[in-house]
């Protein structure tokens, strides 16, 4: 067999086979985000090295860190809960109703959602001399000088960033995965390229530059790949109507439950800033290979996952919560060796990545051990993914809310707790008793919403 009748055939058989039962689909769209969403955290990590070498785990990256904390979190707080809120109620409008509906849903919710991020953006603004110093209440006062300069630089990114993930969260609700998963590598390369050409000149400024300019870039992308599908882009308070109702209250409740959830990283870091030099940066060091774990293995599967989950709901209710008992036993079972080897590896993985220039030996077993502590809370996440999806396809975005307050209030307390013993370790150790309780309280509600006449699992 010639090698292009070969390939033929593989792409052949790996077509059918998403095509086939919804669990193959949801596998295959997992793969499909993980394989890609690898790629561009391949390239995220290259990042990190650099910005390693040229900054260590000084002022200046503890400062960057800081600043750009809010401003990420501000967005993926209100725009994470518009992907949960939206997604399953565009891809139910497509079903039922088709294009034209959808696409009049999504004009009015951008609208509704890009004044937001604007309201938002001059919020954090006009408020930083608030929360500043206390998100900053360990530094001298240059250091804090630096932060609210890097701040005020960073505050398009909330709307620029904004615009990026409401786009993405329409192409996943399409079923088109591929797109979504390969555009964030765009940011990590131009951030590197210019810390490459302006990092000694520019300081930790080329990573605000580079973030900014990346996340433009990023936009258009998306913004491209929607059009191509013939996706109308221009946000239209004509269009604001009934049929948001539904959305903008699952939204509410969403956003809330968010801003509980995004404060967990927020209380790291502050709590970090009140311990030794360098804890806000070894946090900061440890959480991005873990963020890009934690990414492929379970959020792909979660993204995958959700627009089959809303389009199965409304019909079967109780299979969908079968079948999602299933899948927690398999990403579990799954999570549970990758984790131990991540631990294992978590030392030699942080001195290949960062111990050069300014990153000493000392740096790196600091940035190792709290790297290794944030691993271990990998199944629990795993499986708090799948069953906030659960919840957010079956409109149960108050219990969702309940878990975001539980998980609050627990990484509060136990932060406080082994941060006393621990440091840094202490608090990112605190991720996975806190992480593990609150999926068995989700487990435990679902539970409770099956009727004893459950319908058979779907194949």
């Amino acid at each position: 067999m010639r090698p292009s009748a070969a390939l033929s055939w593989l792409q052949h058989q790996w077509r059918q086979y998403r095509a086939g039962a919804i669990d193959q689909r949801i596998v295959g769209a997992g793969l499909t985000l993980a394989t890609l969403s690898l790629l561009a955290k391949a390239v995220g990590l290259a990042r990190e090295v650099v910005a390693a070498a040229l900054f260590g785990t000084g002022d200046a990256i503890d400062a960057y860190v800081i600043a750009t904390l809010v401003p990420v979190s501000l967005t993926g707080i209100l725009c994470g809960a518009f992907q949960f809120a939206f997604i399953p109620a565009y891809r139910r409008a497509l079903d039922r109703s088709g294009e034209a509906a959808a696409e009049r849903l999504l004009a009015g919710a951008s609208a509704v959602a890009f004044s937001l991020l604007v309201l938002a953006t001059l919020a954090m603004v006009a408020t930083a001399p608030f929360y500043l110093p206390w998100l900053t209440s360990g530094f001298d006062g240059p250091k804090r000088l630096l932060t609210e300069s890097l701040l005020r630089w960073m505050a398009p990114y909330v709307v620029i960033n904004g615009v990026g993930y409401i786009w993405a969260g329409v192409l996943v609700a399409r079923r088109s995965f591929a797109l979504t998963a390969l555009v964030p590598a765009t940011t990590p390369v131009v951030m590197t390229v210019l810390l490459l050409a302006e990092g000694r000149e520019l300081g930790v400024l080329a990573l605000v530059l580079g973030a900014l300019a990346g996340m433009v870039i990023e936009a258009v992308l998306l913004g491209a790949g929607l059009r191509r599908q013939g996706v109308g882009l221009v946000p239209r308070w004509s269009a604001v109507g009934p049929e948001l109702a539904a959305v903008g209250r699952e939204y509410a409740v969403m956003l809330a439950a968010s801003l509980l959830m995004g404060g967990s990283l927020l209380i790291d870091q502050a709590m970090a800033a009140s311990l030794d030099a360098g804890s806000v940066a070894s946090i900061g060091y440890a959480s991005k290979l873990v963020a890009a774990v934690l990414h492929l293995a379970t959020l792909a599967l979660g993204s995958a996952a959700a627009p089959y989950y809303a389009g199965l709901a409304d019909e079967a209710g109780a299979a969908l919560i079968h079948r999602v008992r299933r899948h927690l036993l398999w990403v579990v079972a799954a999570a549970m060796p990758v984790t131990l080897v991540l631990i294992l590896l978590s030392e030699p993985a942080a001195r290949l990545m960062f111990e050069r220039g300014a990153f000493t030996a000392e740096s790196t077993s600091q940035v190792a051990a709290v790297q290794a502590a944030y691993f271990a809370q990998l199944p629990a996440f795993a499986a708090t993914v799948l069953l906030v999806r659960l919840a957010a396809s079956l409109s149960l975005a108050r219990l969702i809310l309940a878990m975001a307050a539980l998980n609050l209030a627990l990484k509060l307390a136990l932060n406080y707790w082994l941060m006393q013993k621990l440091g840094a370790v202490g608090i990112a150790a605190a991720t996975l008793p806190a992480t593990a309780i609150c999926a068995g309280f989700l487990y435990g509600c679902m539970r409770r919403t099956e009727r004893p006449d459950a319908a058979p699992e779907i194949a």
